[in-house]
């Protein structure tokens, strides 16, 4: 391996990641919710589900177990919080102060009391609950406890139903059952709806234990969590996007969008406040966890910026030159000195030392309409500099209301940093290459979609990974590091066979791809003239 799992961990300001759903299960904690009212086909799929848990290695603890009641200081904590909140409605509604999601509730706003689900702790509920006595009502944190919701196959729903039909229902399910996951169960089969836009399905007959370790177990293990703009360093008013160093890069983004719009494969954006929500709290609930979001939109354009290349320098050679005792050892092949980072490479059986690249990326904001985008207001700056996640704003851009970084953001940071390792090491073994060169003096292009591309599809030079990773979530750690390792194995793979590299395609299981091109014009060009070898959806 070119870099260790824990060196990646590093790069992307991750924790340890647990990558295999053995990993997943054993750190798993399950509890099933009272029942209130469920058909005879959910209460005995809940049960062979239980079984199942049990058998993968997962912990299930009775109800009670999970519960806690908050401390009286707590619990007076809360209910300042909802008199306030009751407050800020009615000077939202009178006088036009607070943000959006608030002015859109109605009074009285009121959150269940007494005991509480402890954090950590995944809850799975069979059938039809009532309003106010969801598992969500009991939550400490809709982020740390993921909800599970068991139903009978929706009606509209048949063996003839396409992606945008699945993906309808997924959204009025989630919003109405305040739910992370829907299993939904028919006579012979059973149906794993997700944020992602999939749905998977499983025969009865089949192998159960399969499904549930390798495809929902990563899904309750590694949940739709967006990154928090308390997960960045922000320097407010760097970005100048009027800048003419950004022009061909803005306008790369905003035509590109454009022009990829017509492929259909961005599926249009969806507004929070049209969920079927059954109540304000559910829709004040569900836009908190979104980061105060207003929507939602799937796929994401980004480019990468030019990106200085590291040199590649022997172990050997590189320690001669500089006193090893005065490097602080971050992992056994990332260290620190000075305030830089240096990767230990291992390649071709060799160790090279080379600085860590800084990479920094313009992406459409989370929610915006890439066939739309205002330069002003729509596209944001990140960067990934020595493991530190970095956001420049516009001047004047409301970053706690409108700026949004994408779910997709350990994703893209990982491409990123992956395509300067990778032009890195081949400009050290393949001297004039031309994706060093392009890199270097006009950055790349990426664009996610939710749909595929079989691999003997892509164009030549280009290396489709990612097919045997399981299928996690967007915004999951597991994401950003089964990116960059992915890269890693492609460039590892092509010194050794010394095949071209154009750039790659990481397939992301029950999810789309990300796929790499120097510009997003030429993508969207690529994919127009190719409209036979891709789809939107599974």
């Amino acid at each position: 391996m070119i870099i260790s799992r824990e060196t990646i961990e590093k790069l992307l300001a991750l924790k340890q990641t647990p990558l295999t759903p053995e990993e997943m299960a054993s750190g798993l904690t399950v509890t099933f919710f009272p029942v209130e009212k469920s058909s005879d086909s959910e209460m005995a799929f809940r049960q062979k589900l239980e079984h199942e848990f049990v058998e993968c290695g997962v912990k299930v603890i009775p109800f009670e177990e999970a519960l806690f009641r908050p401390s009286f200081s707590r619990t007076l904590k809360l209910l300042s919080r909802i008199i306030l909140f009751n407050l800020s409605i009615v000077a939202g509604k009178l006088f036009g102060f607070g943000d959006e999601t608030i002015k859109q509730l109605d009074l009285p706003f009121f959150i269940r009391m007494g005991k509480k689900i402890r954090k950590g702790i995944v809850v799975v509920a069979a059938g039809e609950g009532k309003t106010g006595r969801l598992p969500m009502d009991m939550t400490v944190s809709f982020k740390e406890n993921p909800v599970l919701t068991i139903i009978d196959q929706p009606a509209e729903i048949t063996e003839q139903s396409g992606y945008k039909d699945h993906m309808e229902t997924a959204l009025k399910l989630f919003a109405w059952h305040m739910t992370n996951l829907v299993i939904t169960v028919s006579k012979d089969r059973w149906t794993i709806y997700s944020f992602n836009g999939s749905y998977p399905s499983y025969d009865f007959g089949g192998n159960m234990r399969d499904g549930v370790l390798n495809n929902l177990i990563p899904k309750l293990a590694a949940p739709v969590t967006p990154p928090r703009l308390s997960d960045f360093a922000i320097k407010e008013g760097a970005f100048k996007v009027a800048d003419g160093f950004y022009a061909d890069f803005v306008h790369d983004l905003t035509v590109g969008g454009t022009l990829l719009e017509r492929t259909g494969l961005y599926p249009e954006r969806r507004n929070i406040k049209d969920l079927n929500f059954r109540n304000n709290f559910y829709r004040w609930v569900g836009s908190i966890h979104l980061d105060k979001r207003s929507g939602m939109s799937y796929g994401f354009v980004a480019r990468q910026l030019p990106t200085e290349i590291s040199e590649l320098i022997p172990e050997a050679d590189f320690f001669a030159k500089n006193d090893r005792s005065s490097f602080a050892a971050i992992t056994n092949d990332l260290l620190s000195k000075d305030g830089t980072y240096y990767l230990v490479l291992s390649i071709m059986k060799e160790k090279l030392v080379m600085p860590l690249p800084i990479v920094f990326v313009l992406t459409s904001k989370s929610g915006a309409d890439k066939s739309k985008l205002d330069p002003s207001k729509d596209i944001i700056k990140m960067g990934l500099l020595n493991g530190e996640m970095i956001l420049e704003t516009p001047p004047g851009a409301d970053i706690a209301n409108d700026y949004k970084p994408s779910f997709d953001t350990k994703v893209i940071l990982a491409h990123a940093l992956g395509n300067a390792i990778i032009a890195a090491a081949l400009k050290h073994y393949r001297p004039g290459n031309d994706y060093s060169a392009k890199l270097s003096d006009k950055g790349f292009a990426l664009a996610h979609w939710h749909g595929f591309m079989e691999p003997e599809d892509a164009p030549e030079g280009w290396h489709v990974h990612g097919d045997n990773n399981y299928p996690v979530s967007c915004s999951s750690p597991q994401s950003g590091v089964y990116a960059l390792r992915g890269k890693m194995g492609i460039l590892e793979e092509c010194l050794g066979k010394k095949s071209e590299y154009n750039g790659d395609i990481q397939i992301e299981p029950h999810h789309g791809l990300n796929f790499n091109y120097p510009t997003l014009e030429g993508l969207a060009d690529y994919l127009l003239k190719n409209k036979d070898k891709y789809k939107l959806g599974e």
